[in-house]
């Protein structure tokens, strides 16, 4: 997923973290990705959500935040 470029999607994923999940998430996600192989399990160990749901979800911030969709 990229929006003019890879920084730019890590910011609004933060972002986004933040804003649904609040602000102390963020270091446990971050420190997720080293110990997870798999995205989809990722987000389910950090949020207990199925990662299509998360996406989902991001992708309507993004449409809120910044009228940006992943085509």
């Amino acid at each position: 997923m990229t929006f003019g470029g890879q920084v730019v999607s890590m910011v609004t994923l933060l972002e986004y973290v933040a804003a649904t999940y609040e602000r102390e998430r963020i270091p446990a996600f971050l420190d997720a990705f080293g110990t997870h192989h798999r995205w989809d399990d990722l987000v389910e160990d950090v949020f207990g959500i199925p990662a299509e749901e998360f996406e989902a979800g991001w992708q309507t911030y993004l449409k809120e935040q910044y009228g940006m969709a992943e085509p």
